[in-house]
């Protein structure tokens, strides 16, 4: 093969490697809510939080279901503050660093009332304080540690 093809060909193949790079670039530069299709797969509860406006920006259907919501939008509404039991929000505050949340185990109050033990853990998502929520259900583990201390 000549130099001039086997130049050629390398070009063409850098050229293919730069434009799959900024693809995936692009692919990391967008809002969460672009990967939903993902996320609404994941049996984890999944929530995009803003701690500094004090909102939730997105949930997943796996979240509105673990917590007993009707919908997406009342799942929305909720604080986190509200929901964190009373003896376990020293525990969430202290978790909380400047680009993750340590993965921590708290209950969270359900809609009925009930409360429920979720590994929490999570990453920043934004310079604006977004973060990325994972909620894990972790009861049936949890009682079943409590009775075996029985």
């Amino acid at each position: 093969m000549p130099a001039s093809l086997e130049w050629e060909r390398f070009l063409c193949i850098g050229i293919m490697i730069v434009v799959a790079i900024i693809q995936a670039l692009q692919c990391f530069q967008r809002p969460i809510v672009d990967c939903g299709a993902v996320i609404e797969h994941l049996t984890d509860g999944v929530i995009v939080y803003d701690f500094k406006g004090n909102k939730t920006e997105f949930v997943s259907r796996s979240f509105v279901k673990m917590f007993g919501f009707a919908s997406k939008e009342d799942a929305k509404k909720a604080s986190l503050e509200n929901v964190v039991h009373p003896d376990d929000q020293a525990t969430a505050r202290a978790s909380i660093g400047p680009k993750t949340i340590k993965r921590h185990r708290e209950r969270i109050r359900c809609v009925g009332g009930s409360w429920l033990w979720c590994d929490v853990h999570g990453y920043v998502m934004t310079e604006s304080g977004q973060f990325l929520l994972y909620f894990r259900d972790v009861e049936a583990e949890t009682e079943l540690t409590k009775s075996n201390r029985m």
